[in-house]
């Protein structure tokens, strides 16, 4: 090789090597750029800590150490790339994976794992967009309120017990031991209780959030079919002390309406960095609703027998709905990572 082409390969190494790298793109194909503001999630369910998000810190012999941020110093803060580096797996995540350089408002440094916060929710990908700003949630005491009230219950021991289990469960578990508890209880909760039953607010629009089946995209519908009675048709479940006869407006909630484009970008964000499978079916939704002053319809059996099993099964947990809502959502917080909405 002559001189003149060793130093035009020199040349040539070095400014592929000192080539700055303005953006990176994200396994779900959203790109990621310098400047770009990402807001901080909460920590992977699963870990006790943040598993993509580290903050860089520069110890007493003024070396460079990576720490995991405690979840209330940066919860919805906002970071802004500054930088994008490939380590070389000794250091931060002990792996090569691209990380993202992010500072915060306060000048903390930190750094991202773009795939991998992506994957765990630590990241947010998506903001929520809420149906009805002004719904109100539907506490368990609330709930068991109505339930009572709309199934005609007389409150007797186990009803009231039940009750209280809503408010404070070791209070609960005391007057299930004590009678005299029991009836201290019943004297400072009981006229609470009537007072819920006796003015309980139809009006209002409330909501609750729960978990369901969300399937394969259905080409033909252009949206994601979901599945929110598994049991009983009409009767979603709502943990497992309750559920909702959706009285109203219960075929309008079968398909979660996307774009194949938006819908196959989700996709790839829920099946998260494995390379084989389909995405999990568990999503998660935040469901508004109107409660009906009714005695609750549970849809009968194929046979008497059978309707009367659902009877006993189903009538200490029921109340009816009229369901006018629906958003969707990676994650059992619903506060990001929006999917898709459905309404009435």
């Amino acid at each position: 090789m002559t001189r003149t082409n060793l130093l035009f390969a020199l040349l040539l190494i070095v400014c592929i090597s000192g080539k700055a790298q303005n953006s990176a793109t994200v396994y779900d194909g959203s790109v990621w750029n310098k400047g770009d503001a990402l807001t901080v999630g909460y920590h992977y369910f699963a870990s006790i800590e943040y598993v993509g998000i580290k903050e860089k810190i520069i110890n007493e012999q003024g070396k460079a150490e990576y720490i995991h941020p405690k979840e209330e110093n940066i919860l919805f803060s906002k970071l802004i790339i500054e930088d994008f580096i490939t380590p070389d797996g000794t250091d931060i995540f002990f792996n090569t994976n691209q990380v993202a350089v992010a500072k915060s408002n306060s000048g903390r440094t930190y750094c991202i794992e773009i795939d991998r916060a992506i994957e765990k929710g630590e990241i947010v990908s998506s903001l929520p967009q809420t149906l009805y700003e002004d719904a109100t949630f539907l506490s368990n005491e609330m709930l068991m309120a109505c339930l009572i009230r709309v199934n005609g219950f007389e409150i007797t021991n186990d009803i009231f017990l039940r009750y209280l289990g809503c408010i404070d469960k070791q209070l609960e578990w005391l007057c299930m031991a004590d009678e005299f508890e029991l009836h201290k209880a019943k004297k400072k909760y009981m006229p609470v209780l009537h007072e819920m039953i006796d003015n309980f607010d139809f009006s209002k629009i409330y909501y609750v959030k729960t978990d369901f089946i969300m399937e394969q995209y259905d080409f033909d519908a252009n949206g994601y079919r979901l599945v929110l009675f598994p049991d009983v048709e009409t009767l979603l479940p709502y943990g497992k002390d309750y559920v909702f006869a959706v009285e109203v407006n219960q075929d309008k909630f079968g398909i979660l309406p996307l774009r194949m484009e938006d819908g196959e970008k989700i996709n790839k964000r829920r099946k998260g960095l494995g390379r084989y499978g389909y995405a999990h079916g568990t999503t998660f939704g935040k469901f508004y609703f109107k409660l009906l002053d009714i005695r609750p319809n549970i849809p009968l059996g194929k046979n008497m027998r059978e309707s009367k099993i659902r009877e006993i099964a189903y009538r200490k947990k029921v109340v009816s709905v009229e369901l006018i809502g629906l958003e969707v959502y990676d994650y059992h917080h619903c506060e990001y990572n929006f999917i898709g909405k459905v309404s009435k």
